[in-house]
């Protein structure tokens, strides 16, 4: 058997086996070894039919189909096992009905397989990235102090008052009524937190000053994009009727309540414990933002010729394992569309956009970590067991024995050392710059509009593009249409021929000119 391989766009690679015709019988004698070992063969003992009995017992057909699947086994599933072709996902096979098969010939075929891509990494020596500070302010402390409060807060209801102020909390009927629409809004019993800046329109703002039993009314205009579908793009009122009013009444700020929340000595232990805990999440936060900065900075350089099978083979799959969640809610994709207001369309338009942003990202990641030569030796597999069970609460002796116990359990802690590896080198090669909360999310902003503004110029010069190639065409349909006119313009019409070369008149004998081979020769003179 000879392999023939073909390189082809979209990381995909032509594998054509080349059967002789020793090959071939060799695969027939297998198929009949098959079928006579199962003992279904009258007057013969398992194993002991001859081939020919074989032949006439069998249609065609099913031993054509036994020698395919056998040929599979033999030949396709060897090479695709073997490491230097690097398949992804399942392979296309030809329709095997439309090749002649002949005991006595050879025979060729062609599978197409995605293999893995050769990502082309940007240069990410000096990378620039900003790092967002773990600095924990006094205010920061002091608020989540305030959030304790709140939370072992008691709501009371308010006595000797009738009107709303701000930091109340107000039971009340709210409706949302739509211009134009079929049924009325029905009213929802809501309790609303006064002050808050929770609610759109401040409907909670509008019931200060006003008393139990009085209802206010705002407008509304429901932007295109709100996530009712119901609502939407329409215009309506929301109004609300005030039925009772509650006051959150906050334990006092002292040693007596950090006692109550916790082991304890008092509230300065407490504020220093917060800010510890405050300053760990503001670290984990700033490595996770650092990370993901870094990689969406050299996924978005990196050049992929992307297997498009391979997305749409994990596009697919994504979207069977949405529809099993969806049956598991109890919902249909037809409820869930009416719902979220998307049709299937978009639905896997979006998949597919998910699968393939995945794909390169974990590409990426392969290349860098390739390129770095990063293993993943005994020491860092130990060092991610801990992270592992320290990030879950578990024991480090039971995650270790979970190593050997469940499958695949030690290849994706593996995974999960390699990549931390791959990202702690490609920051050690990157330039950072402490900022501030506030600085980053500017930084982050003015990237979003970078990115706005560079997908409209791409868009613009695409338009562009395609505009002049429209006009380029026009120019030339019009050039050829000047073309033809001017040749049709230039040659005589009917008619006119006999104009420019009249006829002789009927007395005038009309001499037709002889071809200059018919020509007589001229006469030598005679010799005197």
């Amino acid at each position: 058997m000879q392999l023939v391989t073909a390189k082809q766009p979209g990381s995909q690679m032509d594998l054509t086996f080349q059967l002789e015709a020793q090959d071939v019988k060799n695969t027939f004698s297998k198929v009949y070894s098959d079928l006579a070992g199962r003992g279904q063969i009258p007057g013969f003992r398992p194993g002991k039919a001859p081939a020919a009995v074989i032949k006439r017992r069998f249609k065609p057909e099913i031993l054509t189909d036994m020698f395919w699947m056998q040929a599979v086994e033999d030949y396709v599933e060897k090479e695709l096992g073997k490491e230097e072709l690097e398949v992804l996902g399942d392979p296309e096979f030809p329709d095997f009905k439309e090749i002649e098969v002949s005991e006595d010939s050879g025979l060729e075929f062609t599978i197409k397989v995605v293999v893995r891509p050769e990502p082309e990494l940007p240069d990410y020596s000096g990378l620039k990235l900003s790092r967002l500070s773990t600095e924990v302010t006094d205010e920061e402390v002091a608020q989540a102090l305030e959030d304790m409060r709140v939370d072992a807060g008691k709501v009371e209801p308010v006595e000797g008052r009738e009107t709303v102020q701000t930091g109340d909390i107000v039971r009340a009927q709210v409706v949302v009524e739509i211009k134009d629409a079929e049924e009325p809004g029905q009213p929802v019993e809501e309790e609303l937190e006064i002050g808050s800046g929770r609610y759109k329109p401040a409907i909670d703002e509008a019931m200060v000053g006003k008393a139990v039993g009085e209802t206010v009314e705002l407008p509304m205009d429901y932007p295109e994009d709100h996530d009712d579908p119901d609502l939407a793009g329409h215009s309506g009122v929301v109004r609300a009727t005030i039925e009772s009013l509650s006051t959150r009444v906050l334990p006092e700020l002292d040693d007596e309540f950090a006692k109550s929340q916790g082991e304890y000595e008092g509230l300065e232990d407490l504020r220093t414990q917060l800010r510890e805990s405050l300053e760990t999440e503001a670290k984990r936060r700033s490595e996770q933002a650092l990370e993901q900065d870094a990689l969406a900075a050299v996924v978005r350089d990196t050049k992929i010729d992307m297997p498009e099978r391979l997305v749409e083979q994990v596009a697919n799959r994504g979207m069977s394992s949405f529809m099993h969640d969806l049956q598991e809610a109890g919902l249909s994709l037809e409820q869930f569309q009416e719902v979220a207001g998307v049709s299937q369309e978009q639905l896997i338009v979006n998949e597919l956009a998910r699968a393939e942003a995945g794909l390169k990202v974990n590409f990426t990641l392969e290349a860098l970590a390739k390129a770095e030569s990063i293993e993943v030796d005994e020491a860092a597999l130990s060092e991610e067991v801990e992270r592992f069970a320290t990030e879950n609460q578990l024991d480090e002796d039971f995650v270790v024995q979970s190593l050997e116990l469940q499958e695949g359990f030690r290849e994706q802690l593996e995974e999960r050392a390699k990549r931390r590896l791959t990202m702690a080198a490609l920051l050690a090669k990157a330039e950072t710059e402490e900022v501030s909360a506030e600085r980053y999310a500017e930084i982050k902003e003015e990237e979003r509009k970078a990115r706005e503004e560079a997908a409209e110029a791409a868009l613009k010069a695409a338009a562009e593009e395609e505009e002049a190639a429209k006009a380029a065409e026009e120019a030339a349909q019009a050039e050829a249409e000047a073309a033809e006119e001017g040749a049709a313009s230039e040659a005589p019409a009917e008619g006119e021929a006999a104009e420019e070369n009249p006829a002789p008149p009927a007395d005038v004998e009309t001499v037709e000119a002889k071809p200059a081979e018919e020509a007589p020769a001229e006469e030598a003179p005679e010799e005197s």
